[in-house]
């Protein structure tokens, strides 16, 4: 086996370098090697592998389309021939070893949900509603073996003796059926269903119920008792491994589990069209239920209900295995070497899970549910799916070929694309791959049509310049060797588009923030600095005489690392000059006092070079609204006495070239500051002129103080000695 690996180390750095310099923005590479990742695409006739390998599928053929809207249950006899229990007609179909099919038994009752064999390979099939169970011999003549009196019939197993048990709801019962028909009740529960039945080697009984999701445990000892409580609505799918250990699939709420007779809004699009069809009429001339009323929930979960998958041990010690919220698991088996199968919905896929939990997707249906399972011995397995009711053989031969489709790649922009590396194995196999390119979410006829990409030294992607890309990889296999893709990377290269400022915003004088620069992560490919990516979130303010701060929020449609030059002009003379350069940060406080007094702009510079060649940097710029720096204190001047009436006053003025005056307070003999108003009432300009009455107990000499702030927190004082006669 070849292993093939991507040959770009020295020569497809050269080519990404030289690309960058003609686009303009830093090489990005998008990588796709695990199977969450390849999960997201859409594989056809390819499985991708639990350690993130995708590889062709098994051969799946199908065997037969019954017509019919689901298929329930599958059994194989020792001959080869499978039997598919089948609804909404109540019928069971027979395909043999070689493939042929044809219509085994069509009962009465609408639904055969369960199937089973006993030694001499005769057929049981439980039926629904007004359950009962039929004894089909292989020649195919049927008889009522046993009537429960149920409403539904669920499941149905063997034991070694050949009893057999019969699951039954409405009224949660389990039946224990002698070979000669005679029944018993050997377990009645409180729930709503005993929805499935399993036997271990020793015929130990396992069961599992709706209402609440209990898994029990029955035989050989007398009482049943609870395995384990899943705290979920219903246990639907029960497999015992050859060790004892119990898989339980469940799903929903607790004590939420809906009578079977009603029909969800979920449910009503899966259901059977069934407008043609007439009810059915029993031998006593009883009508049954119409085919949309009697719908098993578990098989149309809305695809928010939870689903979980159980490992329980023999002390009912359960470790979830599986909790996936857009896949139900339907049907359950394990193969010959210990590994679980799980058919899910809604979107019919067949997983492989090993004994760890570790998760492989075997291959997808075009039905949207696999509802049963059955293994095929060395043939494989036989797989059953519902919405049509289809049944394929899964054999251990490769497919020829097949194909995978990635999901949509987002590069956030405008992109050119550079190179496709893979890693891999032909295994004398071929693998080829494609891209297409669009502006749209979602592909469509608008997108460009699939285009190989280009072989030689590296693999270049010819796909037209756009925001979306999708690659597709198809395999042809050679005999059953399986070509295996481990790695696929895609680089690309955004169109660079400026940065944009969104807003400057000015700081109250005197509120100082501590700001300091974006740490240098060193990882830019173009300069020494990476650049600020996000706006940063300041600090906790303190307040300092003289000092201003600047804030400025941003972006980059290309999410580059950003640097800022800030500037300051008057607004008279509009001749910029530096505060700080280069600045990786979002904010800046500076001391106003190495300005003059005035009015002011600041103007913010963002630049993309630390993430582009220097030739090609895109650069925006916004400026603040005006502000005035002012750092001289309020002029009191004009201070004399004279009379208001009889009583004394003292009047004077206070004004200040660039601020409103927000305060002014006095004090007499030192005997603490008092505020005046000015004498219009309201401090609402720059000159105010203000009045002050003196108290008669001061009629002689006096010393008064006078203190002005302006808005901008500067302070003016003045003090003068008045004598008695002034």
């Amino acid at each position: 086996m070849k292993r093939l690996k991507p040959r770009w180390p020295l020569f497809c750095i050269v080519v990404l370098l030289q690309f960058s310099l003609a686009i303009g923005s830093t090489p990005r590479i998008q990588t796709h090697n695990s199977f969450s990742e390849f999960e997201r695409g859409t594989a056809k006739d390819v499985s991708i592998l639990s350690d993130g390998k995708l590889t062709l599928a098994p051969k799946f053929v199908r065997l037969l389309d019954t017509g019919d809207p689901f298929i329930w249950s599958v059994v194989a006899d020792k001959r080869g021939n499978y039997f598919l229990g089948t609804g909404n007609d109540g019928r069971i179909y027979r395909v043999t070893s070689h493939g042929d099919s044809s219509l085994f038994f069509d009962a009465q009752e609408l639904e055969v949900y369960a199937l089973a064999l006993d030694k001499q390979d005769n057929l049981y099939a439980g039926t629904s509603p007004n359950g009962k169970v039929y004894k089909i011999t292989p020649s195919g003549k049927a008889t009522v073996f046993f009537e429960p009196r149920e409403t539904y019939v669920w499941a149905l197993a063997f034991d070694s003796k050949s009893n057999l048990y019969v699951a039954t709801g409405e009224k949660a019962k389990i039946y224990q059926v002698k070979p000669d028909g005679t029944g018993s009740v050997l377990f009645e529960s409180d729930q709503s269903h005993i929805r499935c039945l399993a036997l271990d080697a020793k015929d130990q009984l396992f069961a599992g119920s709706s209402g609440n999701g209990y898994v029990y445990k029955l035989l050989p000892e007398p009482k049943a008792f609870v395995l384990y409580d899943t705290q979920m609505e219903e246990v639907h799918c029960l497999a015992i491994s050859a060790d004892g250990e119990v898989f339980a699939a469940a799903y929903g709420e607790p004590g939420r589990m809906p009578a079977p007779g009603a029909v969800r809004a979920a449910d009503k699009p899966f259901a059977a069209t069934g407008d043609e069809q007439q009810p059915k009429q029993t031998s006593s001339g009883e009508v049954t239920l119409s085919p949309q009323s009697i719908v098993p929930q578990n098989i149309m979960m809305p695809t928010r209900t939870r689903t979980s998958l159980f490992r329980i041990d023999k002390n009912g010690y359960a470790k979830e295995l599986w909790d996936v919220n857009d896949e139900s698991i339907q049907a359950l088996l394990l193969d010959q070497n210990g590994n679980i199968i799980i058919g899910t919905g809604e979107r019919g896929k067949l997983y492989q899970m090993n004994r760890v939990g570790e998760t492989s997707l075997i291959l997808k249906t075009e039905e949207p549910q696999i509802t049963a399972l059955n293994s095929a011995g060395s043939q494989g397995l036989i797989m059953g799916t519902s919405n049509m009711a289809r049944c394929y053989r899964i054999g251990a031969d490769a497919s020829n070929s097949g194909s995978f489709e990635s999901e949509t790649i987002d590069t956030g922009a405008l992109s050119s694309w550079g190179v496709l590396s893979w890693e891999g194995q032909s295994n004398s196999g071929k693998l080829s791959l494609y891209t297409r390119s669009g502006n749209t979410e979602r592909p469509e006829l608008t997108w460009s049509s699939w285009t190989k990409v280009q072989e030689g030294e590296v693999l270049r992607i010819a796909s037209p310049v756009a925001r979306f890309l999708q690659w597709k990889c198809e395999f042809q296999g050679t005999g059953n060797m399986r070509p295996i893709l481990d790695k696929v990377s895609i680089t690309y290269i955004q169109k660079n588009l400026p940065p944009e400022i969104t807003a400057v915003i000015i700081h109250k004088p005197e509120e100082y923030y501590e700001i300091k620069e974006n740490p240098s992560s060193g990882n830019s490919t173009v300069s020494g600095r990476s650049g600020l990516v996000f706006p940063q979130t300041l600090s906790k303010s303190e307040n300092k005489k003289g000092f201003r701060s600047v804030e400025w929020l941003f972006q980059d449609p290309n999410i580059d690392g950003l640097t800022f030059d800030v500037y300051y002009s008057s607004v008279e003379d509009k001749l910029w000059k530096p505060l700080v350069q280069d600045w990786e940060g979002s904010g800046y406080s500076w001391d106003s006092a190495q300005m003059a007094d005035g009015k002011y702009q600041i103007k913010i510079v963002a630049s993309d070079a630390p993430s582009n060649p220097e030739k090609l940097a895109l650069t925006a710029e916004k400026l603040s609204d005006p502000f005035i720096i002012d750092n001289t204190a309020p002029e009191i001047t004009n201070v004399t006495s004279g009379s208001n009436g009889r009583q004394r006053a003292i009047s004077f003025q206070v004004s200040d070239k660039w601020n409103l005056i927000s305060n002014v307070q006095y004090s007499i003999d030192a005997g603490g500051w008092q505020i005046v108003y000015p004498v219009d009432g309201i401090s609402d300009s720059e000159n105010e002129q203000f009045e002050i009455t003196i108290p008669s107990e001061h009629s002689g000499p006096l010393y008064l103080a006078i203190k002005a702030i302006d808005s901008a927190n500067n302070v003016g004082t003045v003090q003068k000695m008045f004598k008695g006669s002034e």
